[in-house]
């Protein structure tokens, strides 16, 4: 499969408020997500099986992109980036040597420090996590599979590895009244993320 023909679109007109340069391109380096959180609709779209593109052939995509158009920003919008830490850091020394900067998906029960640290010095500076509640019995509802302390533990591994955390939670999940609603919002403030979301 060729790579996305960049050249049919303007791509220097494209611009986001996040990015820390002025143009960046998104890419997809897997696709599929294992996972099944109840409100989630990426199965429908991209399936369960979570499959990869080659590290080299992805770092060989970005390298054609920054080539062409010098563009060093890119947004990877996979569903969910770590699944597999071994082709992580398999890609993050492909990557390392060109001093691009990116951005991916994760899940917070994927990371750890050692990994969150191998990809900042690789050049990822931010991760949107899925965090979504501050209540177990919430997340288990949403068969989440993840836990409050597992999203203390990220965050925490996040901030030492200076990578910018970007935290998505939600508002008005089944079973939710004020009082979780609020403690989800004193997670957001515990956990001290650089941008936040919340959805209902």
């Amino acid at each position: 499969v060729p790579f996305p023909a960049c050249d049919l679109l303007p791509v220097k007109k494209y611009n986001d408020v996040f990015t820390q340069h002025p143009h960046f391109v998104t890419m997809l380096a897997t696709r599929g997500c294992p996972f099944r959180c109840t409100f989630c609709d990426r199965e429908n779209r991209m399936g369960r099986a979570w499959r990869m593109r080659s590290p080299e052939n992805v770092v060989r995509e970005m390298r054609m992109i920054h080539d062409k158009y010098g563009i060093s920003e890119f947004m990877f919008f996979d569903d969910n980036f770590i699944v597999d830490q071994k082709w992580v850091l398999d890609f993050c020394r492909e990557v390392e040597p060109f001093h691009f900067l990116w951005e991916v998906r994760a899940r917070v029960d994927m990371v750890d420090l050692p990994l969150l640290q191998a990809m900042r010095k690789a050049g990822c500076y931010r991760i949107r996590y899925g965090m979504e509640s501050s209540d177990n019995l919430t997340l288990k509802l949403i068969q989440k599979d993840i836990t409050v302390e597992q999203i203390r533990k990220c965050a925490e591994a996040s901030h030492k590895s200076k990578i910018e955390i970007f935290a998505y939670f939600m508002l008005g999940l089944p079973e939710e009244n004020q009082v979780k609603m609020q403690k989800t919002l004193d997670l957001a403030v515990e956990i001290d993320p650089d941008f936040v979301i919340f959805s209902k």
